[in-house]
Formats: C-alpha cells, structure tokens, sequence
C-alpha cells in the first residue's frame, strides 16, 4: 500500500509538471493571434458538439414516437425532421468555424515558436553555448521545436474534438438516463485509472529511453558534422558498428516497453468494447421493464457509443503526449535557461570614440581550476598588442573574457574608463571585429557573408561598394577560378566549397566590414600558406592603421612582428609564489629575446632570428 501511494504520488507530480509544461507552452510559446483564433475555433466546436447531440434525441424522442402511434408521417414529424436538418447545419457551421480557425493557427504558432527560441538562443552569452550544449545543442533545440509543434496540432486536431465529443455525449446521457450515466462514469474512472498506471511507467521508463536516444543523437550528429576527422582517423567503420550495436541495445528495451504498453493497452481497449455491450443489455433490460421508451434506446446507445469508441482515442493522446513531454521540457529549460551575461541596470552604450582597454587584476577558473590569475595590461588607443605563450597560458581565455562569453571572476576589464560590465553588450559587440581561429561561415553567397555584419540600410551604398573593394583587395579575397560568379558565388555549408585558408580571408574580410574599432584576431592565418600570409599581413596592417586598436593572437610568431607591445604568458602552473603569470611585456622583438625565457623558448624552436 505504502509503495503505491508512492508510486501515485511520484506519477501526480510528473502529470502535475507535464500540465504546467503545457501551460508553458500556451503562455510562451503560442502567438497571441492564434490564441484568439483558438478562442472563437473552441467556441464554434462547442456550438458544433452540443447540437450534434440534439440529433439522436429528436429521432428517438420525438419522430419515432410520432411514427408509431400515427403509423405515418404527419406534419409533426416533418417538423420534427426540419428542427433537425437546422440542428445538423449548424453543428456542421460550428465544426467548420473550429476548423477554419484551428488551420488559421498553424503558420502563426511556427513563426512565434522559432521567434521565441531564436531570441533566447541568442540572449545565451557565448560561453554558455559551449558549456551548455546539452540543452542548447541545435539537435535537442530542433527536436523540442518540433515536439512543441506536434503535441499542439494534436491538441487542437484531435484532442478537443474528442473531449467535445465525450463531455457532452456524458451530460446528455446523464440527463435522459442517470443509471446508464453512473456505469459509464465506472467505466470511464476505470479506464483513466488505467490510463495513470501506464503513463506512470511511461513517464519513467520513456524519460530515460529519450534520454538516451538524445545523447546517441547528439553523438551521431557531432561525427556527421565532423566527419573529415572521424574519415582521417580511421574510425568509419568503427563509429558505424558502435553506433549500430548502441542503438540496437536501446531499440530493443524501447521495442521491448512499447509492446507490454500495446499489450495493456490493447485488453483495455477490448474490455471497454465489451462494456458497450453490458450498456445494451442494461438499457433493453429498462425497456422490458417498461421504464424507458423504446426511442429512447437510439439516443442512449448512440451517446454511450460516442464515449466508449473515444476512450482509446484518449489513450493515444496521452501516449503522445507522454512521449513528447520529455523533449518539450528539454527545450524549456534551454529557453529558460537564464543568461549569465546580462546588462547592468544602468548599463550604457559605449560613445563611438577610439577604443583603449585596461584589463586590471583579471582572474578566472574554469571548473574551479584558474587558469589566469591577476592579469593586468593596457591596450591604447590604435595599440596593436601580442599575446605570446604556449598553450594552456590563458591566452583564449583572456580573448573569451573580452568577448564576454563570461565575466572575469575577480578584477575587472575597463573600456575608455568604463567598466566592461557597464557597457550594453550589444553596443560592445558593435564595436569589435572578431576574426576566430575557426571561421564561421553561412551557407549562402560570399558577398552574403562579407555584408553580414553591415546594416541591412547600408549594403548597398556606394561607400560599402567601395569599401568592399579595398577590404578584399588588402586581404586577398580574390580565390582565383572558384568565383564563377564573383560575389555571388555559393558557398556552400558551413563553406565547403572553399578551402580552409579562403574561409579564413571572407572570416576576416567580414570582421573589417563591420568597420570595428577594435579588433580581436585569433591565429587569423593559420590556414594560409606563406606567400599568401604575408600579402594577407600587409593587407591587415593597412587595415590596422591609425586609432584602431588591436589585440592579436598567433602561435607563428613572424605574423607578429610589427605589433608595437608584446605581451608573454605563462601557464599558471610554471609560476612560482610571488610571481606574476606576466613573464614580460615589450616593444620589440630583440627587447622580448632579452628579457623572457618563454618566448626564447618559443622563438629558438621556430628557427625566428632576431
């Protein structure tokens, strides 16, 4: 007893949770427009369910009574006969009003339903993309939009319908006849009664098999996506035959539940067949008795019909349901997820001025490990500032924290005598040019992906024409005979059309078009070979000129040498107590060879004369 007050207090707070899912989605997800075509749709199945019922009770009440005692059809029943033509057409308006509406709905809810995610997703500072990939990975995002989209159709498409149809079949049934009422009341708390054990075993069981159904996903999606190096590593086969042999093993326990929940389903179904027949022999039984009319029959057996045969329509609802539910409520907590880098209250938009950074005792650990502790340096106005040090010396974190994909844990970041938490980050955003070690690319033209990030206004002016022209010349954004098409030439996903390097160039060729006044270069080319690098520098360099400042990054240190301060890092564990994870900070080249070890180290082993 005390385990199945458990196991009913464990499936009513999961029915109680899947409820407000619901409700979520209907507050959050659903257009306001299409709530009020919802509205007037659920009003005109009203109309439609309520009359409908009026039929039977007419034939049998009324035009087969008349029919018998007269023994022919006299203006009564004809009358009788157009009150229920009238009813008929208006219970069919009823249902053609609800339809109308109900199909009004769907393209509205999409929209609404990919606005929604697409400013949360984009709320998400960077760094929660990264550490939050279960929840906001594009396949757990896809499947719950999809799954919000299904279980509402099927609310509207089929489960109003049916529940109309039972609520007014019942409280016409319970009118005319209170007996054949109360045993169909038993056997409608029998079959929900039912219905709550099997959804308690779904609601666990089908939980943890979507679970792990979304982490193979996950997997088989991250390989598809990064093949080439699944292909380079030998690993085809062996990804295919893992992946196989894990799927097969859920498919099977999967298989293995929905077959017993068939199987309950299926004797639940036949006994709630057989109850039909019980209430046949129940309502003859009162007929010999001479309690009821023989029309009355008609009405009694058609209502208690349009329940039973819509009791496993229920079933099926709630299976759908049930099995959707875990993926609606993946995608509510990744929109809910609340974003970690927010605009202070009284944050400000930074004035468009030249750019000077002060980082001031910055500190930050990932996982409670710290990787950067008490860095402080200055970028001056049209500074163009290394960063030097082998890996694991915090150089990307220190770029990450700039971007704010997170907040610094200690100290602060100060942007032309601002705190960097002060400033709107989109009004930040504005003002840098990223060009990232990995390019990201769009899957469109290449004249798309240069303009992306200049106003929708200004694309096609003639200073962005021009200004087009220079950039593509400084950055050697030619790529001689794959531009069949010039500017309008696709490049296919995620740029599979064009070599590493070419992807590197429209990366940073479309930084520069957003006219940043700061730049944040990470290893912008390390996929360039050596000729074109240097064409590419020199290109950059004329960019770089005057007041914007810079902060560069780059493991081949001759792409550095014109920058005017060098800055070197050290892995925080080779730094002694007492001393700074800054090992040096210079102007040149020859000065950093005198006074730091680490770039020594960095230079002898790439053969750099200095």
């Amino acid at each position: 007893m005390e385990n199945m007050t458990k196991v009913l207090r464990k499936y009513t707070n999961s029915m109680k949770e899947s409820i407000n899912t619901l409700v979520w989605v209907w507050q959050t997800l659903i257009d306001p427009g299409s709530k009020k075509f919802a509205y007037r749709g659920i009003l005109g199945l009203i109309m439609g369910g309520s009359l409908s019922m009026i039929v039977p009770w007419i034939l049998g009440e009324r035009i087969i009574p008349i029919i018998q005692a007269e023994k022919y059809m006299s203006q009564t029943v004809w009358f009788w006969f157009a009150i229920m033509g009238i009813a008929v057409i208006v219970s069919r308006s009823g249902m053609y009003f609800f339809e109308r509406n109900r199909e009004r709905q769907a393209g509205l809810n999409l929209g609404c339903i990919d606005d929604v995610i697409s400013k949360k997703m984009f709320e998400k500072s960077l760094g929660q993309h990264v550490r939050e990939k279960k929840y906001l990975g594009i396949a757990n995002i896809e499947k719950g939009r999809a799954r919000v989209q299904a279980v509402y159709e099927m609310i509207m498409f089929q489960a109003l319908p049916v529940l109309n149809m039972i609520l007014f079949s019942f409280l016409f049934l319970c009118i005319m006849n209170p007996l054949i009422g109360g045993i169909v009341s038993i056997i409608f708390v029998v079959y929900v009664s039912w219905s709550l054990y099997l959804n308690h075993h779904v609601s666990i069981v089908g939980k943890g098999l979507d679970e792990e159904f979304r982490a193979i996903n996950r997997h088989r999606v991250e390989r598809w996506e990064k093949s080439s190096r699944v292909i380079i590593s030998g690993q085809a086969k062996t990804e295919v035959r893992l992946t196989k042999e894990k799927f097969k093993e859920i498919i099977s326990r999967d298989l293995s539940f929905w077959l017993w929940f068939i199987n309950q389903a299926s004797f639940r179904g036949t006994l709630s067949r057989l109850s039909i027949v019980a209430i046949m022999i129940v309502g003859i039984w009162q007929f010999t008795r001479g309690d009821i009319a023989i029309g009355e029959l008609l009405p009694i057996f058609m209502w208690s019909q349009n329940i039973i045969d819509n009791l496993w329509q229920i079933g099926h609802i709630e299976h759908q349901v049930n099995w959707n539910m875990p993926s609606i409520k993946s995608l509510r907590c990744a929109i809910e997820l609340p974003p970690d880098i927010v605009d202070a209250p009284n944050a400000i938009n930074l004035p468009k001025k030249p750019i000077n950074i002060s980082f001031d005792n910055i500190s930050y650990g990932y996982a409670g490990e710290t990787v950067i502790r008490d860095i402080s340096f200055d970028i001056n106005t049209g500074e163009k500032v290394a960063l030097i040090g082998p890996s694991g010396a915090g150089k990307s974190t220190l770029v990450k924290l700039l971007l704010r994909a997170m907040n610094p844990d200690s100290g602060d970041i100060i942007v032309n005598g601002t705190n960097l938490k002060d400033i709107k980050r989109d009004s930040w955003c504005g003002a840098l040019g990223y060009i990232p070690q990995k390019p990201v690319i769009f899957d469109g033209t290449i004249r798309e992906n240069l303009l992306y990030g200049v106003p929708y206004q200004d694309r096609e002016t003639p200073e962005t024409a021009k200004l087009l022209k220079e950039v593509m010349e400084n950055l050697q954004v030619n790529f001689s005979g794959r531009m069949d098409t010039g500017l309008d030439t696709f490049v296919g996903y995620d740029g599979l059309e064009l070599s590493g390097g070419e992807q590197q160039r429209v990366a940073a060729a479309a930084a520069v078009m957003h006219q940043p006044r700061f730049m944040i270069i990470d290893e912008a080319t390390s996929s360039l070979d050596s000729e074109t690098e240097q064409s590419f520098q020199y290109g950059l360099e004329k960019i770089l000129t005057g007041e914007r400042s810079a902060i560069i990054i780059a493991h081949r240190l001759s792409t550095l040498k014109r920058c005017d301060k060098f800055i070197v890092l050290r892995p925080l564990q080779e730094v002694q107590e007492g001393e700074n994870q800054i090992e040096a900070i210079a102007n040149s080249f020859e000065e950093l060879y005198c006074v730091s070890k680490t770039f020594q180290k960095l230079a002898n082993a790439q053969g750099l004369m200095v």
